[in-house]
């Protein structure tokens, strides 16, 4: 069993009406998810992506955010079932946030 847990969390925000609120980012999972996520690393063979994309478009106006969690887990299908269903739940968390970030700013700025 690996002790690490390891997790890619890719998140793009795209803003063409004000480019300073795009942003990418690429590293892991936020340590205070990780916890959780342990449990599923086991001999670490497999991986499970998922995504997530939500955007606020009105004639140019607007932006989008999409995010990709990717889990390294075991390989038996029970386990592969709650790492895809643990990655789906983390991209939806983290995209909805992000979107909320990014509601505010353009808002702040007249954007919507």
């Amino acid at each position: 069993m690996t002790d690490a847990t390891p997790t890619k969390l890719v998140m793009y925000r795209r803003v063409p009406a004000a480019p300073q609120l795009s942003v990418m980012y690429e590293g892991e999972v936020p340590m205070a998810d990780q916890a959780d996520l342990k449990q599923l690393v086991g001999d670490g063979l497999s991986r499970v992506t998922a995504s997530k994309e939500l955007s606020k478009k009105d004639y140019g106006a607007g932006g989008s955010v999409y995010v990709s969690v990717t889990l390294t887990c075991d390989q038996s299908l029970p386990v592969l079932d709650l790492a895809a269903n643990w990655a789906k739940h983390l991209a939806t968390k983290y995209a909805s946030e992000e979107y909320a970030n990014l509601e505010a700013q353009l808002r702040q700025l007249g954007i919507i």
